[in-house]
Formats: C-alpha cells, sequence, structure tokens
C-alpha cells in the first residue's frame, strides 16, 4: 500500500521549501503556510497575478537554490543559499529588508537589478487546487530515461507516496476520485503539467535538465504528479497510508 514518505511546504511561490513531520490538511486551503508569499516583479501591471508576475523557477532559475522556513506565530519568515542565510524578518514589517536581500541575490547571480516586492496572499500551482501530489515511481520512471536521479526539490511536491510495489503514473488513474491519506480525504482534480522550472538545478540555480522534452518523448505529455483539494480536513503524517 502506498504510504507517506514526503511532506513539504513552499512559503514563497517559486523557491525551495521545509520539509514536514507532520500537517494538518485544511479544506480551501491545503497545507498552512504553503505558497502565501511571493515576490512580485516591480513594473507588472497592477491587478494581474499570472505567474509571470512573480520571481520564480520560469523566469529566475537562479532561485531554485533558494530555502524557505516560516513560522506562523509571530510571524518570521528566514531565506537561505545553500545553507548561508540570507536574510530572516519578521512579515510584514521588515518585508523591504527581505526584498532588497534577493534583490541583491539575483544581482549577484546575473548582474541585473530586479526589484521585488513580497506580497502576502495564496499562490498555488493552480488556482483551483491546493496540494500537489507524486509517487516515486512515477518519479523512478522519468528518473529511467533521463539516465540520472531527480533531486526531489526540484519538483516542490506537498506530498510524496511510495510503495515498492506500485505502478507508475498510478496518481493519473485518480483524477476525479477520493482519495484518504491519514485523517484527511482529497479529491485528486487534474494532472500536474510541468513548465521549464524544475529544470533549475536546487544547489546551483543553472538550468542542467529537460524534464517537459523527456516527458514529451519519451511518455508522450507534459504532465508530473496531480493536483488536489481537501474535501475534508484532517492531519497528515510521514508513514501515513494512502487509501
Amino acid at each position: 500500500m502506498l504510504k507517506v514518505v514526503g511532506l513539504a511546504r513552499f512559503p514563497v511561490k517559486g523557491l525551495g521549501g521545509e520539509t514536514l513531520e507532520s500537517t494538518p490538511v485544511l479544506a480551501g486551503l491545503g497545507f498552512p503556510g504553503d505558497r502565501i508569499f511571493g515576490f512580485r516583479l516591480t513594473g507588472r501591471p497592477p491587478l494581474s497575478e499570472s505567474k509571470h508576475d512573480f520571481a520564480q523557477g520560469l523566469n529566475h532559475p537562479e532561485l531554485a537554490c533558494l530555502r524557505v522556513r516560516y513560522r506562523e506565530s509571530p510571524p518570521l519568515l528566514a531565506i537561505s543559499s545553500n545553507k548561508r542565510l540570507l536574510a530572516e524578518i519578521e512579515v510584514p514589517a521588515e518585508a523591504p529588508r527581505l526584498e532588497a536581500a534577493i534583490t541583491e541575490f539575483l544581482r549577484d547571480k546575473t548582474g541585473r537589478i530586479t526589484p521585488l516586492q513580497l506580497l502576502r496572499g495564496r499562490y498555488p500551482d493552480e488556482p483551483a487546487a491546493h496540494v500537489s501530489i507524486l509517487t516515486l515511481a512515477s518519479l523512478r520512471a522519468l528518473e529511467a530515461k533521463l539516465g540520472r536521479p531527480v533531486e526531489v526539490a526540484r519538483l516542490r511536491m506537498n506530498l510524496l507516496l511510495d510503495d515498492p510495489g506500485s505502478a507508475a503514473w498510478w496518481e493519473f488513474e485518480q483524477v476525479g476520485r477520493v482519495i484518504t491519506i491519514g485523517t484527511a480525504r482529497l479529491r485528486i482534480e487534474a494532472r500536474l503539467p510541468r513548465c521549464r522550472a524544475p529544470d533549475a538545478n536546487p544547489t546551483t540555480g543553472e538550468r542542467d535538465l529537460h524534464l517537459v522534452r523527456t516527458l514529451r518523448t519519451e511518455f508522450g505529455h507534459e504532465d508530473l504528479g496531480v493536483l488536489a483539494t481537501v474535501v475534508q480536513d484532517g492531519h497528515i503524517t510521514l508513514g501515513d497510508e494512502c487509501r
């Protein structure tokens, strides 16, 4: 039976996150503290919330090597690069200091000034779904075609499931179904289409992978993982079974 082997949340859209031992899961929200901040590129249309309006792996692969830690109360946001702390702030009071630190980080990497504004809201991968799920069998199938391992940090998944006997792409077959993990119930809404963001190495921030191209040429699609909504609040812990 599939079990939870990985839990993670990503407090800032497009940046690396933090692993969890357990978490509540809430209807209409997903993982508390997941994708609740975003670094908006200044100069973008004020009412637009396209992912292209935010600094993230698609337009700034350098951000892939940043890791985020978030504390809810009192709210504290810390961002590090390869274990070097860039900034640790109280939000929102000290947001300008974090904006300046990330702008300077990007300047060092690219030679360009990229003014940013830290926003708080809800920035899931897809507005209608809040939890991302992947089986390691599907990841292993992709790795076999790539001929190399793929760091799960590249993929920014909330839930990783595994069972040595499970088949690849099991999660695709669950679209439209309700599954139970721990004490939570989730409805699988859709397959998760991929972009170039996971091509960025989570250690160097350089693109060294062709994930979408490999999915398309080897499997005939560009999807990896699925998106789900929470239909019953509950709690998920490492080792919980998926039913």
